[in-house]
């Protein structure tokens, strides 16, 4: 008796313990995919903005990414040579800033350079372009025009710009919503298309009335290329910013409307997706203050993150309600075979302790079976000769 206690003491603790397993694994779903991505950062056009100004932006790439049903993995690389159909092989996301100054000359922008990319996004690459705004240092602002004769062919944005001047780009200032300086302009979720780009993963969206500081040009949707049916998101600015011109003059084209700094594609058919945002500087470790970077600034860095998790297609996250509903099959198939299996093993051990007690005997245990074999045919015999004698019956009144 006392050894039939402990297994029936056995059988409970293993029947908790493997219930609890099942439950956790519940509760962070079941099976969890491992991916991985490999980032190229462009530095092969006399960027000023290279890996060294961009350190905090990539700081937590392999801690931020990961969701309730991926682990994902990040690699970044460098790029120093002009693209080409090869050195954008296996790349998930490229990220291209302002060209620079090539010892005082404009870089050329090859044609090879514009097919590699192009053939790149139309293979499911993603592209990220990051301009700059005009500011009293030419190499920080770079070139935007180069910018744009990198972009790919199927988007539907480009950089504002003025071409044949040294800073041949724009500049957003708003009067009422900025932090004291009019060109460092106050952004809020208000002015986003679609929200996932702004607050889709956790670190953001757990941030209360999230903001983003931003210093950079207007961008401008070409409607030449809206025949090609991509998707569009976008983000503005509030209805008291106006655009100025590399001669500080207000540009007429958006008095009357608010300024666009991102624009995002998401191309037809599985293909890659676009980002254009017109500052590189917020997500720089460039000086904001004597104490901070502007990477630091409200919630820039969350953001930067966001938009990477987009253009890699981690995001938009699934419903919750729908991971809830593909792990709840397996919770429930899992408890299922857990009780039924623990509770053979006991009843096996249950007989086997008994049998060597002297409680049951196989003999026995097999008499009984047979026995209530004979007993059911016996009654399926008996059952065949009534309705033998009620058939007769019938025959002789007939």
């Amino acid at each position: 008796m006392y050894l039939m206690k402990r297994l029936f003491g056995y059988y409970l603790v293993v029947l908790l313990i493997l219930s609890i397993t099942s439950n956790s694994i519940y509760g962070q779903n079941a099976v969890k995919d491992e991916v991985s991505y490999r980032i190229l950062y462009d530095e092969a056009h006399s960027q000023y903005f290279t890996t060294d100004l961009m350190k905090t932006a990539f700081s937590r790439l392999n801690t931020t990414f990961d969701t309730i049903e991926k682990d994902v993995t990040i690699e970044l690389f460098s790029n120093y040579e002009l693209f080409n159909s090869t050195n954008v092989q296996g790349i998930s996301l490229i990220i291209i800033s302002n060209p620079g100054y090539d010892n005082g000359s404009q870089p050329e922008i090859g044609d090879e350079e514009s097919i590699a990319l192009n053939h790149y996004a139309q293979i499911g690459g993603s592209l990220l372009y990051l301009s700059n705004p005009q500011t009293r240092d030419a190499n920080i602002t770079g070139l935007s025009t180069k910018l744009n004769e990198l972009m790919i062919e199927k988007v539907t944005m480009r950089m504002e710009t003025y071409a044949g001047r040294e800073n041949d780009t724009s500049l957003i200032i708003d009067d009422y919503n900025n932090d004291g300086n009019y060109s460092h302009v106050i952004i809020t979720e208000d002015y986003f298309s679609d929200l996932f780009l702004f607050r889709e993963l956790n670190n953001i969206t757990e941030a209360e009335n999230p903001t983003l500081l931003y210093y950079g040009g207007s961008t401008n949707r070409i409607k030449l290329f809206e025949q090609h049916g991509a998707l569009q998101y976008y983000a503005n600015t509030s209805t008291s910013a106006y655009v100025i011109d590399p001669d500080y003059e207000v540009s007429d084209e958006f008095l009357q409307k608010s300024p666009f700094w991102f624009y995002g594609n998401d191309l037809e058919d599985n293909k890659g997706r676009v980002g254009l945002v017109g500052s590189t500087i917020m997500f720089s470790d460039l000086s904001y203050d004597d104490n901070s970077n502007w990477i630091d600034q409200a919630s820039n860095l969350l953001f930067f993150e966001n938009l990477l998790a987009w253009l890699l297609k981690l995001t938009p996250l699934p419903e919750i309600e729908q991971i809830l509903e593909n792990t709840f099959g397996f919770f429930v198939l899992n408890n299922f075979l857990i009780g039924v299996g623990t509770g053979l093993v006991f009843f096996v051990l249950y007989t086997l302790y008994n049998v060597k007690n002297g409680k049951f005997k196989l003999n026995e245990l097999l008499a009984v079976k047979m026995s209530t074999s004979r007993l059911n045919k016996k009654d399926q015999s008996d059952e065949a000769k009534s309705k033998s004698k009620k058939k007769s019956k019938k025959r002789k009144l007939t």
